[in-house]
């Protein structure tokens, strides 16, 4: 039962996606690469799950949303690092963490 509620979740994301694809709405397509790459990398579908977040990451790029954007990198870093890619997560996770000390830079957190 589960496994089938799962699969009807996804398969409305994965329309929802579609749909926000078409009418070119970039911010409703980050969330739905989003809650995609959550229900891949709960699943163990580590490279489905860093596709969604690498490109929920270009989109927010795109969007000037920075915050949104580095935690979409530190997700792919976590995803290469558990498909063993080392390198590749490396550099994602430093992406999410120059992002992260530039924002608390900017707000005098550190």
């Amino acid at each position: 039962m589960y496994v089938y509620l799962w699969m009807l979740t996804l398969l409305e994301f994965i329309k929802r996606k579609e749909k926000a694809r078409s009418e070119a709405n970039p911010q409703q397509l980050a969330v739905c690469c989003n809650i995609l790459g959550d229900f891949y990398n709960q699943q163990g579908k580590y490279q489905n799950a860093m596709r969604e977040y690498l490109q929920e990451a270009e989109l927010y790029a795109k969007l000037g949303k920075k915050l949104e954007m580095a935690k979409a990198h530190r997700m792919t870093g976590e995803m290469y690092m558990l498909l063993s890619e080392f390198g590749e997560a490396k550099d994602h996770i430093n992406l999410y963490l120059g992002k992260c000390i530039l924002k608390m830079v900017k707000y005098s957190l550190i």
